[in-house]
C-alpha cells in the first residue's frame, strides 16, 4: 500500500471486490460452459485478493507496532 488507509476505506474496497467475485460466480452458475476462461480469471482474482488482504493486514499490524512520536 502506498499510503495509510483507514478501516472505512478497507471495508469499501473489500465490498467492491466481493461484488466482483459474486458477479463472476453468478455468471458461471448461469452458464457453466459459457466462458472457459472465467473460472481461471476468478481463481486468479481470488488469489490476488488474498495477497492484497494479507498485505493490508501486515501494513495495519506494522502501523500498530510502530511507536508514535509524542506531540510536542
Amino acid at each position: 500500500m502506498c499510503a495509510p488507509i483507514d478501516e472505512t476505506t478497507i471495508a469499501q474496497w473489500l465490498s467492491g471486490q466481493c461484488l466482483a467475485l459474486d458477479l463472476w460466480l453468478e455468471a458461471v452458475a448461469a452458464d457453466p460452459m459459457g466462458d472457459p476462461d472465467l473460472a481461471h480469471r476468478i481463481e486468479t482474482h481470488r488469489n490476488w485478493l488474498a495477497d492484497e488482504l494479507l498485505a493490508i493486514c501486515e501494513e495495519r499490524e506494522n502501523v500498530r507496532n510502530t511507536p508514535q512520536r509524542a506531540a510536542g
